[in-house]
């Protein structure tokens, strides 16, 4: 969409990327000193990822990379692939819960998991909404030739 380019599905997971990717990391994915800037920095740069500190964060770090993939083709082609990769996400956090130490919160773990949640059930609702029909147009001006 920066470049010029169609605009689709594809599209919309790379902005959930980024969203994802600032809730994580609580910054940008990408940004600039101008609204030119930060467009450049979409189409050329690559964010930082996270470094995994358990195989839930490993596989969540996986799924951002696929979302925020510069070529359209590499990134996720329906939302129910990447439902399903949020799943297994979830599947993992909850088998990986005895990784974390005693005394540690797993707090930000979960209200991580809950905003990724949200945020993908409301691309998937989105994206099964019917399209609206195309307008109708209706000449009011009459000249000779063409219009």
């Amino acid at each position: 969409q920066a470049s010029g380019r169609h605009v689709d599905l594809r599209s919309d997971l790379f902005a959930f990327g980024s969203i994802l990717y600032e809730i994580w990391t609580g910054r940008a994915a990408f940004a600039g000193n101008s609204p030119a800037e930060t467009l450049t920095a979409v189409i050329r740069d690559e964010p930082e990822l996270p470094r995994a500190g358990n195989p839930a964060e490993a596989f969540l770090r996986h799924i951002l990379q696929r979302c925020l993939a510069k070529a359209p083709e590499d990134r996720y082609a329906a939302t129910a692939d990447l439902a399903s990769d949020m799943r297994h996400a979830g599947e993992i956090s909850s088998k990986s819960e005895s990784l974390v130490p005693a005394g540690r919160s797993r707090a930000p773990s979960a209200i991580w998991a809950s905003l990724l949640l949200l945020a993908l059930a409301g691309i998937f609702a989105a994206s099964r909404r019917p399209h609206a029909a195309a307008p109708s147009y209706r000449q009011l001006t009459f000249r000779r030739g063409t219009i």
